[in-house]
């Protein structure tokens, strides 16, 4: 399913430092992409537990990130969007290019996923311009979506498109999920084909 070496494997890491990832026994462990597989592995079993985690804030590795992102900006409309985000329900059906990588947090809600993910993507415009943005999402379904493009290798620079069910689960949500584009499915001016 998810290829060699196969991510997703049950580890006991509960710990988790931006930038790095230790248990209290442990050294910390350098965690350079969050699409990495002990990265994954480690996302999943929070998931699976869906025990809140702790995650001690490194001030200096937060500094250094946002000032390499900073210094990686491609266009003025992406540093016009540093620290910035957009909850990911707030472009349901929107096309968007997947970045690089996302990064995990861990959530305030005392319902739901234990974290939630920030997202780095592109959002398609209608005349296929892309605009840089950061969506967040505490989806389960989307989250392990997203993990399932990283352990197959066909996360970066995929199109997708956040979906609502059109039925309720038995709590009074309605889950959300992801469509992921096929990029034939697009025509020149980026929208997609029906």
């Amino acid at each position: 399913m998810c290829g060699q070496p196969c991510p997703f494997t049950e580890t006991t890491r509960k710990v988790y430092h931006m930038g790095k990832s230790a248990t209290s026994t442990d050294l910390a462990v350098p965690v350079s992409s969050s699409l990495d597989h002990a990265s994954l592995n480690e996302l999943a079993t929070t998931m699976r537990s869906n025990e809140r985690v702790e995650i001690v804030d490194d001030p200096e590795q937060i500094s250094r990130e946002i000032f390499e992102q900073i210094l990686g900006s491609k266009s003025d409309a992406e540093l016009n969007q540093m620290g910035q985000a957009t909850g990911w329900r707030e472009l349901e059906g929107v096309q968007v290019k997947l970045g690089a990588d996302f990064r995990w947090r861990p959530s305030s809600y005392k319902e739901g996923a234990p974290v939630f993910l920030v997202v780095p993507a592109e959002k398609i415009g209608p005349e296929g311009e892309l605009t840089p943005i950061v969506l967040t999402t505490g989806s389960r379904n989307v989250i392990a979506q997203l993990m399932n493009l990283a352990g197959r290798g066909t996360y970066q620079g995929r199109i997708v498109s956040l979906e609502r069910a059109e039925k309720a689960s038995s709590r009074g949500f309605y889950p959300l999920w992801l469509k992921v584009h096929n990029p034939t499915e697009l025509n020149a001016a980026g929208d997609l084909s029906q």
